[in-house]
């Protein structure tokens, strides 16, 4: 496993898919000019209100690894104007280090990673990169992968604690160790 899930349920509202990332010169600081270069800068489609979920890289991958373990690549893209949504409304949960977090898209039949980073003052810059890009992407810098969260699609988070006291039926636990929590709503 190459990703770990660090947050689910964050909410993108309803979007009409005019709005490309190249357009959004007031909410990105910088914006690589390969969105023009490559042809990555095509509207998308309206989209209803989406779940994403945000995973964590736990051992090093490329764009490919990263993404196929979560899926389907088809399925897991955003359009350009979720992109924007999910930025301004969620910032909090993107990498706060310099570091990045990845979304997938389509433009003109092909995909792409935008690389969006946070930097000194909240700054943000945007990158792109080819989907089949080789890099090998280090774990070490607790990049992160942004997702729609699949329905019926089961998430599993593992916790490390010293100790948790549960009260049940009038009686105390005390549980120790490792404790799974399995989503199954």
């Amino acid at each position: 496993m190459k990703l770990t899930l660090r947050t689910d349920n964050l909410i993108i509202s309803k979007t009409s898919g005019k709005k490309t990332i190249s357009q959004k010169t007031k909410l990105f600081s910088w914006i690589d000019p390969d969105f023009g270069n490559y042809g990555a800068d095509e509207k998308g489609k309206p989209k209803p209100k989406t779940t994403c979920a945000v995973y964590e890289l736990v051992e090093n991958a490329t764009l490919r690894e990263m993404f196929g373990e979560l899926g389907d690549p088809q399925k897991l893209c955003l359009t350009q104007e979720q992109i924007i949504e999910f930025v301004k409304k969620h910032k909090e949960e993107l990498n706060q280090d310099g570091w990045a977090d990845f979304f997938l898209f389509e433009s003109n039949g092909q995909l792409f990673v935008a690389y969006v980073s946070v930097y000194s003052g909240g700054r943000l810059k945007v990158d792109v990169y080819h989907f089949g890009y080789s890099y090998v992407w280090n774990a070490g810098y607790h990049y992160r992968v942004v997702v729609p969260q699949l329905a019926g699609r089961s998430h599993t988070q593992d916790l490390e604690l010293d100790s948790l006291t549960l009260e049940l039926g009038g009686k105390t636990y005390k549980v120790e160790g490792e404790i799974k929590l399995k989503e199954i709503k």
